[in-house]
């Protein structure tokens, strides 16, 4: 009968058992589930034990028919909860929980199957009483009430206790079918309670685990949207602040030669398909750099570098960024037949930065240096990268040059600037990435 039983359950558990359709997130699950409740399983044994000691020592000095109980409680339950107790904190249960608890289930039914038959016929804790068969009881409660294991495990567990307890009974004991039969229903109906309540505490956690995987993937989503708009760091750190300023940083202007002309010819749908995937390409750069795209205006595009403190040549990073620039300009004229090219402007200064409206929001940066690298691209020439004196000084060791006629720069004078010469031998320090 017991085997039977047994079976039933093995079949329920393949349609009760709850998984994650996507591997990966099965397992993302089962390990944030054993890191969560780790602590909590290694409690609820440690307060187990300490309540089967209490309830001993109470029932030592209360009741003088008790000796028996009182060995099978200090010599094989509590023995066997605190080696449990430091089970958990090995690798082996760290790595498979599920099975050191099959193990633990296992070791406790047939020590409590020995050590009730020790007791004889005549004890009231002997195994073919209702005593034992609460004892049983107690362990099923346990393992699937206390420990947080999944429906499958669940069955699993309560077949185990079942098997040995109904195996032991008929196998070792004079008692009548009709008594055994009484106490494995009464064990099947406890069970069967605590196996829709690990399915409800399990469908629940699941449902838990993959909400919260979605709210940080959208808040993942929002952050990186308004991090395109306002960075985060300065809503975390500068929220109480108009403006902030930064002592040096590099500044870049690019404009797309010959566009407007383009626009008028192509469907505006076109048009849109070509800006985006140039300016996506250029965002790709952007992230390999280390340089941060500020915002486009039609088919300008503008970027920042050395914000943070860890850009040591964030004017060298910038100029490897424009004539990375330039070549996705070449590649995307050439794949669409389209006669595109780019100028480039770039500039190393002081600015100011801060969040611009209320409504619609954005991060701006103002000052001489910007206002520098914006005239600096519009004296450009197309496919050049044209920066100042002040970058020049900065990256000089690392990029072969032209230097200009002194050009008139309004609002600035006479000024000295550069051309990065274009090709890839330029680099003294070996050729420039892909």
């Amino acid at each position: 009968m017991a085997s039977f039983i047994a079976g039933r359950f093995a079949q329920a558990a393949v349609w009760l058992d709850l998984r994650f359709d996507d591997g990966a997130f099965e397992l993302e699950y089962q390990r944030d589930r054993q890191a969560r409740t780790a602590r909590f399983t290694a409690n609820a044994i440690a307060f187990s034990a300490l309540l089967w000691g209490a309830f001993g020592v109470w029932d030592s000095a209360t009741n003088t028919n008790s000796v028996e109980l009182t060995r099978f409680r200090f010599m094989v339950a509590i023995p066997i909860l605190l080696g449990f107790f430091a089970l958990t904190f090995t690798p082996a249960f760290r790595r498979w929980p599920n099975l050191c608890l099959l193990f633990f289930v296992a070791a406790a039914s047939l020590l409590a199957i020995k050590q009730l038959l020790e007791y004889g016929e005549g004890s009231p804790y002997y195994l073919s009483s209702g005593s034992s068969a609460l004892n049983f009881a107690l362990i099923l409660v346990f393992c699937i009430g206390l420990f947080p294991i999944s429906v499958g495990w669940s069955c699993a567990v309560g077949a185990i206790i079942i098997l040995v307890y109904g195996g032991g009974v008929s196998a070792f004991t004079k008692i009548e079918f009709a008594e055994v039969s009484s106490y494995i229903f009464n064990l099947t109906l406890i069970f069967l309670i605590l196996i829709f309540t690990s399915y409800g505490r399990e469908r629940f956690a699941r449902e838990e685990f993959a909400r919260h995987i979605l709210q940080e993937k959208e808040r993942n989503k929002l952050s990186n949207f308004l991090s395109s708009y306002i960075p985060l760091n300065f809503v975390a750190d500068q929220a109480d602040r108009s403006a902030e300023a930064f002592g040096e940083v590099t500044l870049l202007f690019s404009d797309l030669v010959g566009f407007t002309t383009l626009t008028e010819h192509l469907a505006p749908k076109h048009v849109l398909e070509i800006l985006d995937m140039i300016f996506t390409e250029f965002d790709e750069a952007a992230d390999k750099y280390g340089v941060e795209k500020v915002k486009t205006i039609g088919d300008a595009y503008m970027a920042i570098a050395g914000k943070s403190a860890s850009s040591v040549n964030h004017a060298k990073a910038m100029v490897e960024f424009a004539l990375h620039t330039i070549d996705i300009v070449r590649r995307v004229a050439e794949k669409t037949g389209y006669p595109l090219q780019i100028r480039v402007g770039i500039h190393t200064g002081s600015t100011i930065g801060g969040v611009i409206g209320r409504h619609k929001m954005t991060y701006d940066y103002w000052g001489r240096t910007v206002n520098l690298a914006s005239r600096l691209e519009s004296l450009s020439e197309p496919n050049r990268v044209h920066i100042s004196e002040a970058t020049y000084w900065r990256v000089r060791d690392f990029f072969k040059f032209e230097e200009r006629q002194a050009v008139e720069v309004r609002g600035f004078g006479s000024m000295r600037s550069f051309f990065v010469s274009p090709n890839d031998a330029s680099r003294k320090d070996g050729v420039l990435p892909d």
